[in-house]
């Protein structure tokens, strides 16, 4: 039987176990200096590095050379050939074209032509990692709140207390980290911006991971460009949908609450590690680590809350919802485009019902990972309201925040109509619109 002291020992020289919970500092301090200054007991080169690893340029820089290497695999990455991203630029010209007529909404914000970036691995990471910067920002504040609401010096010297103390002041490191981890692993099956239904700092570019795209068409025997042109209209439909003022407002919203409902509980974090590792002696146990601190909630010792379970129900919900209407649109541009009996069309089909663990890993920890139940609900709910209203008809969407589906509504397309005063008119297409009911961006 395994105990969390005896993993504790292994993992960690016994002299540094000893230094950092010993009640007196072996050095000393400057008794000039407040006794609460140091994080970690009076260990002065473990407070040093404390401070200066927590510091946000040393951690966003530590994040982003993390994500960069396990995108490229530790290893360096040709750029793209010049061949290449002229031929993804003038499909992305198309795709835009495309992507309008079929949601009516305006692509970048000021209409303009998107700017297109055809990318390796490494170069999606980057820039990825800084348009998301914004919401791994929040979860590493939420952490620091949970933090400043704890009081060390009112916990014993016990494993789970040295627990907390070492990683309370790091939280705001780990989650950069986490960050860089997460999308580097992203970036390896990433094929444009959208992989994840994420808002972006920069909405008017369009990211082309040239080698995972084609990748992807070797994998299925796909024409390269036909692939390329649906990736482009699916990427390119989402940002749409996102820059539409109602829905990047009650994302964002929802994804602040979901960053900031983690709970900082090393204690809990030990006693799950405790109960999975008691079957195993300390050298097994050592074994097991890695898979085990693996998971993004364990190595920040943050657990989910019962106020961030509610949270994720909102957020499945919603990101159902926005996925079906991508889909569903992406499916009509690209028949038009390549015909409706394109390989394609199947091949992207299939990624939908298995999306790469990398990014469900991800969306789970940010909260919006739809899943797969969920994703049919939202299939369901807008193949309803085509059905009764035709595009028109759910284009509704995009015109207010109330306009919005309840759950209920969600699985009962016929009451959201109802509720809009949206009825099938005679040719099977939605009456009752008035002045004013084209769907337009909501800026």
């Amino acid at each position: 039987m395994t105990s969390l002291m005896q993993i504790s020992k292994v993992t960690a020289p016994t002299s540094i176990y000893d230094a950092v919970v010993a009640p007196d500092p072996p050095f000393g301090n400057d008794p000039a200096e407040p006794a609460g200054d140091d994080p970690l007991g009076g260990w002065p080169l473990i407070g040093d590095l404390t401070r200066l690893l927590r510091s946000p340029a040393v951690s966003r820089q530590a994040a982003e050379q993390l994500a960069v290497a396990v995108a490229a695999d530790g290893g360096g990455e040709p750029q793209c050939a010049p061949a290449d991203r002229i031929a993804f630029s003038e499909l992305a010209g198309v795709a835009q074209l495309a992507a309008e007529a079929a949601t009516g909404l305006p692509i970048t914000p000021d209409r303009r032509a998107v700017d297109v970036s055809v990318v390796n691995r490494s170069g999606w990471a980057q820039h990825t990692l800084r348009d998301w910067r914004p919401l791994f920002g929040q979860l590493a504040e939420g952490l620091t709140a949970t933090r400043e609401e704890t009081d060390p010096a009112s916990s014993p010297e016990t494993p789970e207390a040295l627990l907390r103390r070492m990683m309370e002041p790091l939280a705001p490191l780990l989650a950069d980290m986490t960050a860089g981890s997460l999308t580097g692993h992203l970036a390896r099956v990433a094929l444009a911006s959208h992989d994840v239904a994420l808002p972006r700092v920069r909405s008017d570019r369009l990211l082309l991971v040239e080698p995972n795209i084609s990748a992807f068409a070797r994998a299925w025997n796909l024409p390269r460009d036909d692939t390329c042109l649906w990736v482009c209209v699916h990427s390119l439909v989402c940002n749409a949908v996102l820059g539409v003022a109602s829905v990047r407002g009650r994302m964002t919203d929802l994804l602040a609450q979901f960053a900031g409902g983690f709970e900082m509980n090393p204690e809990k974090i030990a006693e799950s590690l405790q109960e999975k590792l008691a079957d195993f002696d300390a050298g097994e146990a050592m074994g097991e680590m890695p898979a085990l601190l693996g998971h993004p909630e364990m190595l920040l010792g943050a657990t989910r809350s019962e106020r961030q379970e509610a949270l994720a129900e909102d957020l499945a919900d919603f990101v159902a919802v926005l996925g079906g209407f991508v889909d569903a649109t992406t499916d009509r541009a690209c028949a038009q485009l390549l015909g409706s009996a394109s390989p394609v069309r199947e091949a992207f089909r299939r990624r939908r019902l298995s999306p790469p663990g990398e990014a469900r890993r991800l969306a789970r920890f940010l909260g919006v990972d739809a899943g797969p139940e969920a994703s049919a609900r939202g299939a369901r709910f807008v193949q309803g309201v085509t059905e009764r209203a035709g595009a028109d008809g759910l284009g509704r969407l995009w015109h207010a925040a109330e306009n919005w589906p309840t759950p209920n509504e969600v699985d009962a397309p016929g009451l959201w109509l109802a509720r809009l005063e949206v009825y099938e008119s005679p040719e099977g297409r939605g009456g009752r619109e008035g002045p004013g009911d084209r769907p337009d961006s909501g800026r």
